[in-house]
C-alpha cells in the first residue's frame, strides 16, 4: 500500500471514529479498541491483546488505536 494510501485510509478512520465517539465510549468503557473500514474490530481492557490483534489485521498501518473511557478527562495546559 501506498504512503498516501495509507494516509488517507487512516484520515477515514480516525474521522468514523471522532464521529462514532460518543456512542463507542459508551459501549467500550474503559477498553482499547482498534478501528478500520468503519467498525471497531477488537476491544480489550489489555492494550497488548488489541495490539496483537492489530498486527494480524490485513492492513495494519492504517489502523486506529484508542482507549474509550465515559469519564470526563481533564487536560491541563
Amino acid at each position: 500500500m501506498e504512503t498516501r494510501q495509507i494516509f488517507q485510509q487512516s484520515s477515514r478512520n480516525m474521522q468514523w471514529l471522532a464521529d462514532h465517539y460518543d456512542d463507542l465510549k459508551q459501549q467500550f468503557d474503559g477498553k482499547w479498541i482498534a478501528v478500520s473500514d468503519g467498525r471497531v474490530f477488537a476491544s480489550d481492557e489489555n492494550l497488548e491483546r488489541v495490539k496483537d490483534a492489530v498486527t494480524r489485521y490485513k492492513t495494519p498501518e492504517t489502523v486506529v488505536v484508542e482507549y474509550m473511557t465515559a469519564q470526563p478527562i481533564a487536560m491541563f495546559f
